[in-house]
């Protein structure tokens, strides 16, 4: 082990507190591309049900 553990070092506060906030910013940055991708995922998906409900109510079966 080294002489000094990393808590010992003055600039070890700082340098916790610039990881706490870069890993906050992380997390938001994940948070907004998971939502962006769930409301792609539910127009598309909204989209696809229409088409699928319209395809079945013009379909014409014989008597």
């Amino acid at each position: 082990m080294s002489r000094f553990a990393l808590e010992k070092h003055r600039i070890f506060p700082y340098l916790a507190w610039i990881v706490v906030f870069l890993f906050s910013l992380f997390v938001y940055n994940i948070t907004l591309e998971l939502k962006k991708t769930t409301s792609n995922l539910e127009r598309r998906s909204s989209k696809l049900e229409a088409k699928v409900n319209q395809n079945v109510l013009d379909v014409q079966f014989p008597n």
